[in-house]
């Protein structure tokens, strides 16, 4: 045995020299066991974090929806307004004494 060779080296060496494979070192047990409890963790926050995700993605929907059932109705009275409105300005304007000369004047020029 070299004296520059420690235990480990020499096995290793004899190892190499028979043929078999050096086999890797494992990681320690509080290694393992902390990085399945990581793993753990983080697949159950996961698990959680997706299925809340999921259930306020749903419930907002569902309130969209309900919220916009109405669209239509509101849109259709709007539109009724609007036009009784329009409809009303002409008629207050064609009632106009002030039209009404003015319509008169221009199909009296209109005959001559």
């Amino acid at each position: 045995m070299a004296p520059s060779q420690t235990k480990e080296q020499l096995l290793t060496t004899r190892r190499i020299e028979s043929g078999e494979t050096p086999r890797p070192r494992a990681l320690p047990l509080g290694t393992r066991m902390f990085g399945g409890a990581a793993a753990l963790l983080l697949v159950t926050l996961g698990g959680a974090l997706g299925f809340a995700s999921w259930q306020m993605n749903r419930l907002a929907s569902e309130r969209v929806t309900a919220a916009l059932e109405a669209a239509p109705d509101i849109y259709a009275g709007f539109s009724e307004s609007l036009a009784a409105s329009r409809k009303a300005a002409v008629r207050a304007r064609a009632e106009d004494v002030g039209t009404r000369a003015l319509l008169a004047e221009g199909s009296a020029i209109s005959d001559a």
